[in-house]
């Protein structure tokens, strides 16, 4: 039983970016089967969640032997993994898995590296709310408020460095804003025209900035917001599907 895996260099900074939201989970645990990788991972506070599947033409070459098993857990530590990544530098990367010597081993045209699999300390996850993980697809179950296509924020949501992000909607525009106790604010509108009625949601910069730094795509990704309910940002393709939910500000 093991696993073997062959994708550009870009592709595997970005997987492991996605499944521990840049961090943000510390020990998060991949689900390989046989035509694809799944993550269910959430941190240890209970704020964010992420979901993702990596479908097999997301890599180069895929190979996952299950012997008797139908997927096959590994998790790992995502920082030290995280920095790892960071100094690849050479085109495509090999991966080889051996769940049973506890070890990913990790090679490029000029690096080898190993580190060990570890278990998650948040917790095993099998299901989660609002979001039915189906075969090949991540649905959400509820119907949000407002769903529309935004750019990734990552220089917007840090302009202040503010410990609260809040999203807007009012008379139409969706617009993210910031605001500091010394007078500072800042602004971005991002929508206009859209008939739904006026609310905000409150939400942790910190946790949008690992989130927005933990899409894949440079382009648009998709937002999805109710009141009082948990933001949810979507990034896909044909090749992955990537979902993070976040627990909303509570507000007096």
């Amino acid at each position: 039983m093991g696993i073997d895996l062959e994708l550009e260099t870009t592709r595997f900074q970005n997987l492991v970016r996605a499944v521990s939201i840049n961090g943000t989970i510390e020990t998060p645990v991949l689900r390989f089967q046989p035509n694809k990788v799944k993550a269910i991972n959430k941190d240890i506070a209970n704020v964010v969640l992420a979901c993702a599947i990596f479908r097999d033409r997301y890599f180069i070459n895929y190979s996952a032997e299950m012997g008797n098993e139908e997927e096959v857990k590994v998790g790992f530590n995502a920082e030290k993994l995280l920095k790892i990544c960071r100094q690849l530098s050479d085109e495509t990367t090999e991966v080889h898995i051996e769940p049973e010597n506890h070890k990913i081993e990790i090679k490029t045209d000029s690096q080898e590296v190993s580190a060990p699999i570890v278990e998650s300390i948040a917790g095993e996850m099998k299901s989660v709310p609002s979001i039915e993980i189906k075969e090949d697809t991540i649905e959400f179950t509820d119907s949000a408020m407002l769903i529309e296509q935004i750019p990734v924020l990552k220089k917007e949501i840090e302009s202040l460095g503010e410990s609260e992000t809040r999203f807007i909607i009012k008379n139409g525009e969706l617009s993210v804003q910031q605001e500091s106790v010394d007078g500072y604010s800042f602004a971005q509108k991002l929508k206009k025209g859209l008939n739904v009625e006026d609310f905000s949601v409150l939400a942790a910069t910190d946790y949008l900035s690992a989130i927005f730094s933990s899409m894949i795509t440079n382009d648009m990704i998709e937002i999805q917001l109710t009141k009082d309910q948990p933001l949810a940002f979507v990034d896909r393709d044909n090749n992955y599907e990537y979902a993070v939910l976040l627990a909303p500000r509570i507000e007096d």
